[in-house]
């Protein structure tokens, strides 16, 4: 499983959890995979920058990887990663 398909999951599961009042354990163990497959996301996204600059400039045709990446991602989206950051800061305050 890529980062963004792995990130696009682990965001789901979050919100799942969130939702179910968990243990402070279950909160510590899912925050911290959430955290580790959010930080994998963005690692793999930081080394395709130089790809994906050739691609938006033009000097390089895009890809059918691209279309890929990027519906892994859509699945939970941008605004469920959000929601989950806001809804598990509010649980470990």
């Amino acid at each position: 499983m890529n980062a963004a398909a792995s990130f696009s999951a682990t965001i789901q599961q979050q919100l799942e959890m969130l939702q179910s009042d968990p243990s402070p354990a279950e909160l510590a163990e899912k925050t911290i995979d959430y955290a580790k497959a959010k930080a994998a996301y963005f690692k793999a996204l930081r080394a395709e920058v130089p790809e994906l600059m050739k691609i938006a400039t033009g000097k390089e045709a895009r890809p059918p990887e691209l279309e890929t990446f990027a519906a892994a991602f859509a699945v939970a989206g941008e605004d469920q990663d959000k929601v989950a950051d806001q809804e598990t800061l509010v649980l470990l305050n």
